[in-house]
């Protein structure tokens, strides 16, 4: 998939300073790659280096202690599964963390003035496993890319809040999950091939951020994008009637992760237990995320917010009934087919909400704060989900999660209000 420069010259331009032609539309072209691609950088930093975590976790031992102490913090002191762990969990800290500082930041200083910078951070802390091998140093790398990841995506999906309007940014979202979700099954599938050669050699993966990090340093800039000293970036103040919507999205998180954070083992009690085979399964569900995100423009130009979400949540309900009813894998692997098809729209429907109902001016501040609470929702996945998973047992904890999403639907489809604001098309 991929975006021609005829759809590129069909969208609306961006103000350009006066400059030739033929140079404007370059800068032009490259501006609408670099935000519509930034977002495979967000998902390629989690999946590049899973193939390769049990490879990390035998360096990692090396740098252990005779008692498997890796390193002491705070008095806390972390063994090495728990730090190798942490390899995952910091990038998502990151993220979670510092949305709406970054968002703020980026929106007073210009999106694409942060945007080569961030991935430039990115690069370079993301291939710090290339040459580091203090565990200490790898962990910070991997909160620092969170931080870059996190302002990469803001300002992208902050850029293309800015420079498309109507059914044309409901595609264009499309169009960008859908290459996330490109990159995120072959980060997956060849991270594998490529962890193959070493743990180190995943971390190269990450230095794709310096030619868009070039690209971007050639792109146009939006002249309406606040200069210098014109605009003051509202408080986040004006963001507090999208508050019912931010809530919403912790317990939405929680339950859409499900077949991400549960389906292994669910896996590994049906007979397969070969990491190899979970993955192609769980990979499987991103050629479905890929067709749900293309489709995206169309859904939104056709149904309200409230369908699109009663239709987002039937998904993930149906998908956690159909595994949690089944007796074997192959009910899993449908249901986690289903889950797929809710994933390819979960991004594009979220994001374009906030473009439309967030302030111009606090659009960063807005995606940010977005990030922030999915990633709290993912967060607390585990520590909600297991405890439950372990009493009830693996299938039957997702048809406990399937019957509370479907009760949700109903409600949803018989009352008008809906915690999403407004209940108007995505388009509109």
């Amino acid at each position: 998939m991929s975006i021609s420069n005829a759809e590129m010259a069909a969208a609306p331009s961006l103000t350009l300073s006066p400059e030739p032609g033929r140079i404007a539309r370059f800068r032009d072209n490259a501006a609408v790659f670099v935000m519509l691609t930034g977002g495979i950088l967000n998902v390629l930093a989690l999946v590049a280096i899973m193939p390769a975590i049990a490879s990390i976790a035998g360096h990692f031992a090396a740098h252990a202690d005779a008692n498997g102490i890796v390193m002491t913090l705070l008095g806390y002191k972390f063994k090495v599964e728990l730090a190798t762990q942490l390899m995952i969990t910091l990038l998502n800290i990151g993220i979670m963390f510092a949305g709406p500082l970054l968002g703020l930041v980026a929106a007073r200083v210009g999106y694409m003035r942060v945007l080569p910078v961030a991935l430039g951070i990115y690069s370079v802390a993301g291939s710090a496993g290339l040459y580091l091998d203090d565990p200490k140093w790898l962990l910070l790398s991997r909160l620092i890319i969170g931080l870059a990841a996190a302002s990469v995506s803001i300002c992208c999906y902050s850029l293309i809040g800015d420079r498309f309007k109507g059914t044309e940014r409901s595609r264009m979202l499309g169009f960008s999950s859908a290459l996330v979700m490109i990159f995120g099954l072959a980060g997956l599938e060849g991270g594998g091939l490529i962890a193959d050669m070493g743990w180190r050699m995943p971390f190269a993966i990450y230095l794709l951020g310096i030619p868009m990090m070039l690209i971007a340093l050639v792109a146009a800039q939006p002249v309406a994008e606040h200069p210098h000293g014109t605009v003051k970036t509202p408080s986040i103040r004006v963001l507090l009637p999208m508050w019912p919507l931010y809530l919403t999205l912790i317990p939405f998180n929680l339950a859409a992760y499900m077949t991400s954070v549960h389906l292994p083992f669910v896996l590994a009690g049906d007979g397969i237990t070969k990491g190899s085979l979970q993955g192609h399964i769980m990979a499987s569900s991103f050629v479905l995320n890929i067709v749900t995100a293309l489709l995206y423009g169309r859904i939104a130009a056709r149904l309200t917010r409230r369908w699109i979400f009663v239709l987002l949540v039937g998904l993930f309900a149906t998908s956690d009934m159909i595994i949690g009813l089944s007796n074997g894998w192959v009910g899993s692997m449908i249901g986690c087919w289903v889950a797929g098809l809710g994933g390819g729209i979960m991004t594009p429907f979220f994001v374009n909400i906030i473009l439309n109902r967030a302030p111009e001016a606090a659009r960063g501040t807005a995606i940010g704060l977005m990030y922030t609470m999915m990633y709290v929702g993912d967060f607390a996945n585990p520590f909600v989900i297991t405890p439950l998973r372990l009493q009830v047992g693996n299938h039957y904890v997702f048809a406990l999660v399937g019957m509370v999403l479907f009760a949700f639907v109903l409600g949803q489809a018989l009352v008008r209000w809906t915690p999403l604001g407004p209940d108007v098309r995505q388009t509109a």
